[in-house]
């Protein structure tokens, strides 16, 4: 039916084409006579134009014409809905993971990771199917390469097995929701943020700058710093000649200072924990307090504590522990003499 409207369409065009051909030939033989020379030439183009025309449509009344127009109309139709169907589900895509204007909140980190993901996998989907109409509508036999496609993906399964592993593995973790496009994470000895997830690697960027593309098969273990709640837990050494009690009273009116700024104080969940000496050595005891904080927020209470600590272990004169060393002569051997004033030593 389609065909046949087509056909009908471009007729009713060739008709109007020849008509008014027809009057333009006519209103060319009414020129006057200075420009008889561009009149014959005109109407010598027009008669070629009509004779190219007239053969153009013997060769649509033909079978090999049919034939032709049809297959380039269905291949029009197939490569229409394709942009068609493409444009629709990208635009939902985007539309999905852009923002909102309405004020309904965005999609989560693993929401959009997975949303990229699928639109890479639907783009090649929609283009593998359309090629492969294409060519079924030139005439081109499919059949032996969808064969050879299997083949050549058995043979690719078996001599690419870690390629396979890269993508049973990022598709579990994902559906894990493992992690998700910027997350702060530690893989093996890196620890960056995730700049760019595939379905075959990711990409981890550290604080240096340098970009690391990892493959999901090399991942056995990871820490996702974005989970949930962050966590502070601060040791402080101090010289073991020191009171304890004194040292541990600064430690709590750093802490007591460092709540009262609101800014760290939100970003503080609950209260801070004080474990007391949780460590006792030759030189030194540790004084012990712990804090859980909001995702990544754990070093901006760390650092502040530390300055914290530092200034209210000064005005208090408790002191960090000191390295000394005490050398004892061999027996029978001559005690050394004593340095001069002022002399270095180690």
């Amino acid at each position: 039916m389609a065909v046949t409207a087509a056909k009908s369409v471009m007729a009713f065009r060739v008709l109007t084409m020849a008509v008014d051909l027809c009057r333009l030939t006519t209103r060319t033989m009414n020129v006057n006579a200075g420009h008889e020379r561009t009149s014959k030439a005109r109407i010598i183009h027009q008669i070629q134009l009509i004779r190219g025309i007239t053969d153009f449509w013997n060769w649509l009344q033909n079978g090999a014409g049919q034939k032709t127009v049809d297959i380039l109309i269905r291949i029009a139709l197939i490569l229409f809905f394709s942009a068609v169907g493409w444009t629709v589900l990208a635009s939902l895509i985007e539309n999905r993971l852009a923002s909102d204007i309405h004020g309904r909140p965005l999609p989560s980190a693993r929401t959009r990771t997975l949303l990229t993901l699928f639109r890479n996998a639907l783009a090649v989907i929609i283009s593998t199917i359309t090629i492969m109409i294409v060519l079924s509508e030139i005439g081109v036999n499919i059949a032996p390469l969808l064969a050879g496609a299997g083949a050549l993906g058995l043979a690719i399964s078996f001599g690419s097995q870690t390629l396979v592993k890269d993508i049973i593995t990022g598709v579990f973790i994902q559906f894990e929701n493992g992690m998700n496009t910027g997350d702060l994470v530690t893989i093996g000895p890196l620890t960056g943020t995730v700049e760019r997830m595939s379905i075959r690697s990711v990409g981890v960027r550290q604080d240096t700058g340098a970009y690391h593309i990892i493959p999901w098969s090399s991942i056995t273990t990871f820490a996702n710093f974005v989970r949930g709640i962050g966590s502070v837990v601060a040791n402080y050494d101090v010289d073991r000649h020191e009171d304890a009690d004194k040292a541990n009273q600064a430690l709590k009116d750093a802490v007591a200072e460092l709540m009262e700024n609101e800014e760290i104080r939100g970003l503080i969940i609950g209260e801070p924990n004080f474990a007391g000496i949780v460590g006792l050595s030759n030189t030194a005891f540790t004084l012990r307090v712990s804090f859980t904080t909001l995702p990544l927020k754990q070093w901006t209470v760390r650092f502040a504590l530390d300055s914290q600590v530092k200034k209210h272990f000064d005005l208090a004169g408790v002191r960090a522990p000191v390295q000394t060393y005490q050398v004892l002569p061999a027996p029978g051997a001559t005690p050394a003499e004593p340095l001069p004033p002022g002399e270095p030593t180690l």
